[in-house]
């Protein structure tokens, strides 16, 4: 459990990522890797989310952000790291259709950002058919411009 102590403090397996509100200092794992090793390009975009946990409950959220690679929710609880969940997230199209992209999802991080968790996932064995629908899904979306 991480507590606040002039920043934030990011769980990610046995490495820790601490957040000021000025610089942001990664710690290296033990391999001298740093932490975040993304291999695809995630857009800030907010969409309903639920996430199914293996004892069949269920706790709603939001994104923060998305990609064909993972995404990062904001939840009122915790996950347990390093395990595996079900997740949906409802898209909307360009023309106002409604469609969910679901599959499992494994744990990578969590951070307590006010009353929600941040919680970063990667897509562990997404289907071909919620694949492209991802993918269509992030070819529309307009990067943010800038302030």
């Amino acid at each position: 459990m991480a507590s606040k102590c002039g920043g934030m403090v990011f769980l990610i397996g046995d490495r820790r990522h601490v957040e000021t509100w000025r610089q942001v200092l990664i710690l290296e794992n033990q391999d001298g890797f740093p932490m975040d090793n993304r291999g695809s390009v995630r857009k800030l975009v907010t969409l309903k989310a639920r996430v199914l946990l293996a004892q069949g409950r269920v706790v709603d959220g939001r994104t923060h952000d998305l990609s064909l690679g993972g995404l990062s929710l904001l939840l009122i609880a915790p996950l347990v790291p390093k395990t595996t969940v079900q997740v949906a997230i409802q898209l909307t199209g360009s023309a106002g259709a409604m469609q969910v992209v679901s599959g499992p999802a494994k744990v990578v991080f969590q951070v307590l950002r006010g009353d929600d968790y941040q919680i970063g996932l990667e897509w562990s064995g997404l289907d071909s058919r919620n694949q492209g629908l991802l993918q269509t899904f992030l070819d529309q979306v307009k990067a943010p411009k800038p302030s």
